[in-house]
């Protein structure tokens, strides 16, 4: 991030409680518990990345405009902050060329990332009258808190379903890497 993303000012690593034996102290770099961010400690341990991702605008010091990079996600060239934002502050999203969300309901055997996407294009085809049918880049994602703080206000229930889950679940919603990118 420091070499490819010099706009970064801090990195925050959320875990349940484990460092990682690479990462060494450093003054920009934060650990954050997984307890510290879930609003209902009863629902953890868990193994839900849907669940951990509903979460994450509730870090402590988080900047308003922020990116996410899923543990899988690197960066290889550099990049610059009106890559994720518009110049007034707008997130860019990034369309996957070739992924689609199902247009009717997912087979039971579906992986639960369809059904995460798959449920948030019916959200927002329930309250916005519009039809969502293209999932995003597996990308460094930009994140407004302010959205994410709305959605956790407005769809309670959802939000909280997904922070129940343990494990992905056919009734997550894909929040950050999906509804609330769509949502904003």
């Amino acid at each position: 991030a420091w070499m490819f993303a010099p706009f970064v000012r801090h990195i925050y690593v959320v875990t349940m409680d484990q460092r990682p034996s690479c990462l060494a102290d450093h003054p920009k770099i934060s650990l954050v518990s997984h307890k510290d961010i879930f609003p209902d400690a009863s629902v953890l341990p868990t193994f839900n990345s849907h669940a951990i991702e509903s979460c994450l605008h509730r870090i402590e010091g988080l900047s308003e405009n922020s990116l996410y990079f899923n543990d899988d996600v690197f960066l290889g060239r550099e990049t610059a902050e009106d890559d994720y934002f518009t110049t007034n502050g707008l997130a860019k999203l990034r369309f996957s060329p070739s992924g689609f969300i199902y247009e009717g309901e997912p087979e039971p055997s579906a992986i639960p990332t369809d059904w995460a996407a798959y449920n948030a294009a019916n959200v927002l085809g329930r309250d916005f009258s519009v039809r969502v049918n293209r999932r995003l880049m597996h990308v460094p994602l930009p994140l407004k808190r302010s959205v994410l703080n709305e959605i956790e206000e407005r769809y309670a229930e959802e939000v909280e379903r997904t922070r129940a889950a343990r494990f992905r679940s056919p009734t997550d919603l894909a929040i950050p890497s999906m509804f609330g990118q769509y949502y904003s």
